[in-house]
């Protein structure tokens, strides 16, 4: 019996020692419980920092893709002001070498000298004298003034069989849109109840419904970087560019957001506005292919 009480001693004795241990591991799992805790705080802090840098990241993408956009915009007006001033300087240079020696210094108006028959424009204060149309420019120019002014440009202006009327279509008539700057477009037309009537003097000032330009070589870059944006300011509701030499047409309708652009060619059936209400047969516009 006494040893009995003796074991049972030692095994309360043992269970003692093993109860201590047991609440030394607790202790010691509490305080990694806490570790873990804090650990796992500071883990979601570092989220929160990487996705506030990954926000600011995506925002600089966007901001450096802006950037490459307008440098982009800026290398084409970059490249379209070096095209027009190679133009401008090639056009003076021929000018100057061409004019006669004079003794005396001589003002020669291009516009009334017979030698040089240009035409001359200015926009923005920049001056542009382009020679009189090849055979290609005036032939489509004289065929859309015959398709466009017959059934649109009659005498009285009002709707007959062979169309609805209502417009004036001029051939190369100056317009005078900003100051008496003096551009002149190949084909320009008006609605008549804007423009009734018109003045007898040079240069109109009431900024076309229509106009057309018809592409050369020698204007192209002119037309589309100088003459275009200076008809889009002053609100010509419809701009068409014509190439005889690609056979494409190109319609511009002034929007909200600027011009709209649809581009016809070849031997199409175009319907174009403003002048939807008949097809043209681009076929019949172009002219036959001539050797030099």
């Amino acid at each position: 019996m006494a040893e009995c009480s003796v074991r049972l001693a030692e095994y309360s004795v043992s269970l003692a020692e093993y109860s201590v241990r047991l609440a030394e591991y607790s202790v010691s799992l509490a305080e990694c419980s806490v570790r873990l805790a804090e650990c796992s705080v500071r883990l979601a802090e570092c989220s929160v920092r990487l996705t506030k840098c990954s926000v600011r990241l995506a925002e600089c993408s966007v901001r450096l893709a802006e950037c490459s956009v307008r440098l982009a915009e800026c290398s084409v007006r970059l490249t379209h002001c070096c095209t027009l001033y190679e133009m401008l300087s090639t056009d003076y240079d021929s000018h100057m070498s061409a004019a006669p020696k004079l003794s005396q210094p001589t003002f020669i108006d291009p516009r009334k000298d017979p030698a040089y028959r240009k035409v001359v424009e200015v926009v923005r204060g920049v001056r542009m004298m382009s020679p009189r149309p090849a055979l290609p420019h005036a032939v489509v120019a004289s065929r859309l003034h015959q398709l466009i002014g017959y059934k649109f440009g009659d005498d009285f202006g009002g709707p007959t069989d062979e169309g609805p009327g209502g417009w004036w279509i001029l051939y190369e008539t100056e317009l005078h849109l900003e100051r008496d700057d003096p551009v002149v477009p190949d084909l320009v037309g008006w609605r008549r109840e804007r423009q009734p009537r018109f003045t007898e003097g040079v240069g109109i000032t009431v900024a076309p419904d229509w106009l057309c330009e018809v592409l050369s070589p020698s204007t192209a870059v002119w037309d589309r970087t100088a003459k275009l944006p200076l008809y889009r300011e002053h609100g010509v509701a419809h701009v068409w560019l014509v190439d005889p030499l690609a056979c494409t047409v190109e319609v511009f309708r002034l929007t909200t957001e600027g011009y709209l652009l649809l581009t016809y060619g070849g031997a199409q059936s175009m319907r174009a506005e403003p002048f939807e209400a008949i097809s043209i047969d681009l076929a019949r516009l172009w002219p036959p292919r001539l050797s030099a």
